[in-house]
């Protein structure tokens, strides 16, 4: 019988020193998380490459635009999405003490606002009229809406129908949603309080993620199948388009100025695109094989920025160049389930779940960028 080699005493000290415990314990949230991706949307398909994928390229890495943290004073909390409104301050849901937040990007002073019915697990949030903010109560089967000059809180009960709303849309005047459970998205008319639900023909196909298009058409993610789905906002029908490869799980979306579907393949660990008027499919192998990439956004300068879960880290992808730059969140075990683009001065604000943070990437020239943030955000109080 062959006999093992021991190991030499200073690597059984590293192997069981106090660092390694550390590390283990901070990976657990992590590991839960991506445990439960990987049972939504299977083990990625690591050596079955598309046909029509292409590598990033050459991958740089980003110094000169840090990621700042603010870290959420609420004991507990688990941001799970962001908006931003007209002032650049940045809203969120948490998702574990039923709140909604505000970060003021100037002070780093957090406040939150309590939901009225607790237990709500909120996912979604959107920004509407006079600066209204819209959220889902998923477990509840409710859309409530926060007035911020009163500071009060209107909840409206959705049909069986929908009963776990997920993500949210504000499009001309009616409060868009999926429902990944009941199979179905829909909207909202807040003036009359009345629900339109649109069921999807493909059974359990876990619609997601919502964005609207130039012309005015809303695509969705369906998350639990290898399609996207098209709602004509002004007839309200549905349409479902099949992607090329029946293993893609599109989870989240974002749409280019020229009106092409970009979203997040984490079961393949791709990058896709859509062009809808010549309705052909490409996709982009993530800097990482097995990357599990998430949340993405559309910079103002036209790349695409999406979340790799499984590296701790945030990427932007020129699709220009087909260069790729990379950024290590400071915080280890992060995973960001959302992220918005701030259309005023090209800022990024991440929810970053597991870290009871919220994450901004200033991507203006390095001159501006301010080098405090971090430090003033962390420090900075906030309601409790």
């Amino acid at each position: 019988m062959r006999r093992s080699t021991p190991l030499h005493p200073r690597w059984r000290r590293k192997l069981n020193g106090p660092y390694t415990d550390r590390r283990m314990h901070s990976l657990i949230p992590r590991i839960l998380e991506i445990t439960t991706l990987i049972a939504a949307v299977g083990l990625p398909q690591l050596w079955a490459g598309a046909v029509a994928a292409e590598p990033h390229g050459r991958r740089e890495v980003e110094s000169s635009s840090p990621i700042i943290e603010y870290v959420i004073p609420r004991a507990g909390a688990a941001p799970y999405s962001v908006a931003v409104n007209s002032f650049g301050v940045a809203w969120y849901v948490d998702q574990a003490n039923s709140r909604i937040g505000r970060v003021d990007p100037e002070t780093g002073q957090i406040k939150d606002f309590e939901m009225p019915s607790p237990g709500a697990a909120p996912h979604g949030i959107a920004i509407g009229r006079r600066g209204r903010i819209w959220y889902t109560a998923t477990k509840l089967g409710k859309i409530g809406v926060l007035d911020i000059e009163s500071g009060k809180i209107k909840e409206y009960p959705l049909p069986p129908g929908a009963k776990d709303p997920d993500t949210l849309l504000v499009h001309k005047n009616r409060i868009w949603f999926t429902a990944q459970r009941a199979n179905a998205c829909g909207y909202l008319d807040p003036h009359t309080g009345g629900v339109v639900v649109l069921p999807v023909t493909t059974p359990n196909a876990r619609p997601h993620a919502l964005a609207v298009a130039p012309d005015g058409g809303i695509w969705v993610t369906l998350f639990g199948t290898h399609r996207l789905a098209r709602i004509d906002s002004k007839q309200a029908t549905l349409l479902e388009i099949e992607l090329p490869h029946k293993d893609a799980r599109p989870r989240e979306l974002a749409i280019d100025a020229a009106g092409n579907i970009w979203y997040t393949d984490p079961a393949r660990s791709k990058l896709g695109r859509y062009d809808p008027k010549a309705k052909r499919f490409k996709e982009y192998d993530t800097v990482n094989r097995n990357a599990g990439p998430t949340a993405i956004a559309i910079g103002q300068d036209g790349r695409i920025w999406y979340n790799e879960s499984y590296t701790n880290r945030m990427v932007a992808f020129d699709p220009k160049t087909k260069r790729s730059t990379t950024l290590e969140i400071p915080t280890e075990g992060a995973i960001v389930q959302h992220m918005v683009v701030d259309r005023k001065d090209g800022t990024l604000w991440l929810a970053l779940s597991n870290t009871q943070r919220i994450g901004r990437i200033d991507v203006r020239p390095a001159a501006k960028t301010r080098t405090d943030g971090r430090q003033r955000a962390e420090d900075a109080p906030g309601s409790k």
